[in-house]
């Protein structure tokens, strides 16, 4: 819970302040010159907020895998209800976010054309409110969850750390060197849910791991005694 109430404090900073125009909102002072321009030293600060993400991951990679241990029977028909729910509440805030836009004449983009409308529905897009890509990703690892904790539970927990940064460093080069070239719509967006889902899945997979290894938190307990006794 702690973690989350960090989480939600890292994002609203993120999302309030990760801007170069920020001055045109805020009454700002400090600049710092990068490259000869000037950037709000409060900007440049709100770039660490972006950890709100993987804290998110973590606590829900620690969260599922917990219920997963728990009730691994009852673990897919619970998963598959949280989708739903998820789901319902995504589709009212996008419908009334289209409302909203149509009405203030943004007509081409809320809900412009149709097929984006229902790309939109189905989280092949998140051109109406960017922060919704993270549905489409969450949406996958819950759906790829228990197989994630069943290989976490046969092989030692340093091996699975080790491919699972791999994956998620692959997905980095694979942006830089393949979604800037030209290529058909579609690939475009099966190769851009790949890469966030590859990005996405290391801090899950960390958080699963604190879940199911014992180990782990024996070390940490270990490491926070010797500390104090320190």
């Amino acid at each position: 819970k702690v973690l989350q109430g960090v989480a939600i404090l890292c994002m609203l900073g993120l999302h309030l302040f990760n801007r170069n125009e920020i001055s045109n909102y805020y009454d700002v002072s400090l600049y710092v010159n990068i490259f000869g321009t000037p950037i709000p030293l409060l900007t440049i600060i709100s770039y660490s907020f972006d950890c709100c993400v993987p804290i998110y991951l973590f606590c829900s990679g620690y969260g599922l895998a917990k219920n997963y241990i728990d009730n691994d029977i009852q673990y897919n028909n619970k998963n598959l209800k949280r989708i739903k729910n998820l789901l319902y509440r995504y589709w009212l805030i996008m419908i009334i976010t289209c409302i909203v836009g149509y009405c203030m004449g943004m007509r081409d983009v809320y809900p412009g054309s149709l097929t984006n409308f229902i790309s939109n529905i189905f989280l092949l897009k998140s051109s109406y409110v960017g922060a919704f890509w993270f549905v489409q990703t969450y949406i996958l690892l819950v759906i790829l969850s228990k197989k994630i904790f069943e290989t976490i539970g046969k092989y030692e927990y340093k091996l699975i750390i080790a491919i699972s940064f791999l994956l998620y460093v692959l997905a980095f080069i694979i942006e830089k060197k393949i979604l800037v070239i030209s290529m058909n719509e579609l690939l475009s967006l099966f190769i851009n849910a790949l890469m966030l889902l590859l990005r996405s899945q290391f801090s899950f997979v960390i958080g699963g791991i604190f879940a199911s290894k014992t180990i782990i938190n024996q070390n940490i307990e270990k490491i926070l005694s010797n500390n104090i006794i320190a």
